[in-house]
């Protein structure tokens, strides 16, 4: 299971998959997702992050996310 951090609050979020799931034979869900917005901007954001931005975001919107202390 690899971690990457999230652009919008810094903390490094599960991904899931990869090898490790191979050898336990036990899914794992990832915790984030890459959204690609319309201004063509790109940003890897956790489930928290991504349930506060508005209905149609821009790269503006994930800077003003907050920045949580790193994991």
């Amino acid at each position: 299971m690899g971690r990457q951090p999230c652009d919008g609050c810094g903390r490094k979020v599960r991904i899931g998959g990869g090898i490790s799931d191979f050898w336990t034979m036990k899914p794992t869900a990832t915790d984030g997702m890459t959204l690609e917005f319309e201004d063509d901007s790109e940003h890897f954001l956790c489930n928290e992050c991504i349930d506060q931005l508005p209905d149609y975001p821009d790269a503006s919107d994930v800077e003003a996310l907050e920045r949580r202390d790193v994991e």
